[in-house]
């Protein structure tokens, strides 16, 4: 590792179910932070459940194509589950 190196590996899953115009999602994400300066690394595991609106997509694939975001901050970085 380069002198003050970070190395991260995050995996996220998300799941979206359309009801009417409306969307139920889940997504979970698994977040591992090493640093040069430490022998430990720091993990994280995030649990997001929410709504999201449809204005006007005929389907999930459009929303996914032309609607809002799914990818979340990284507020995992504050929470240490270890």
């Amino acid at each position: 590792m380069a002198p003050g190196a970070i190395h991260c590996f995050i995996e996220s899953l998300t799941a979206l179910q359309q009801v009417a115009a409306w969307a139920v999602f889940g997504r979970y994400e698994f977040e591992r932070r090493k640093f040069e300066t430490s022998t430990q690394d720091i993990r994280a595991n995030k649990f997001v459940i929410g709504l999201r609106a449809s204005f006007g997509s005929d389907s999930l694939l459009d929303e996914d194509r032309n609607g809002a975001t799914m990818d979340t901050y990284w507020p995992a970085s504050v929470i240490n589950t270890k």
